[in-house]
């Protein structure tokens, strides 16, 4: 797993393979087990009521609309090259539930990785769905809530933290990938865990 950190924020790219050795961010890239496991989430909500999402209103369409823009154009991953334009992404609620699960057990227990408290990979969270897939990927990201400390206040930045980054950039271009779920949660440091799910699933 590569580290590369900077601004107080951090990312980890799983599916994409490789890493990046770039300054401005926390990564790593590497596949995913679709062994499925059981995973029980324990301890208080870390979210009010009414604040899913981080707060964020629209994120479903904001990520949808956001990530398709990204895709339309081709776009060069660092050291990992040119990815030509990819289709349009749609929202599959299984994966948002994988990734809500994964966002949530990061913030509530304070540790960024992709395998989650219950050694759990983000394969087997979707498998655990009952979605079916034949490729899945993951980014995740984390950073203060606070605009003073450029923190990852949005879809928007999020998607943007990633775009510059090559493994996770990889993994929005994958033309292998047709669906996603996006999660944000802040835990009671002010600290948000985003975590994208991309799959493909099984015909």
């Amino acid at each position: 797993m590569s580290l590369l950190v900077a601004l107080n924020l951090a990312l980890v790219a799983c599916g994409g393979g490789g890493s990046d050795g770039a300054t401005g961010a926390e990564g790593s890239a590497g596949e995913a087990s679709p062994e499925p496991v059981t995973q029980t989430i324990t301890g208080e909500a870390v979210l009010p009521a009414g604040e899913a999402n981080c707060g964020e209103l629209g994120m479903k369409e904001v990520a949808t609309e956001r990530l398709s823009l990204i895709r339309a154009q081709p776009q060069v991953c660092g050291g990992l090259g040119r990815y030509p334009a990819a289709g349009r992404v749609r929202w599959n609620a299984q994966l948002y539930e994988a990734a809500q699960v994964h966002s949530l057990d990061m913030a509530n227990r304070s540790y960024f990785e992709h395998d989650g408290s219950a050694q759990d990979t983000p394969a087997q969270r979707v498998t655990n769905t009952g979605y079916r897939y034949v490729r899945v990927a993951e980014n995740i990201a984390r950073g203060p809530a606070s605009s003073a400390r450029k923190g990852l206040l949005d879809t928007a930045a999020a998607m943007k933290l990633w775009q510059e980054s090559p493994p996770h950039c990889a993994n929005l271009m994958s033309p292998s990938v047709t669906e996603i779920g996006l999660a944000c949660v802040v835990n009671r440091s002010n600290v948000r865990y985003w975590t994208l799910v991309l799959a493909r699933p099984a015909s």
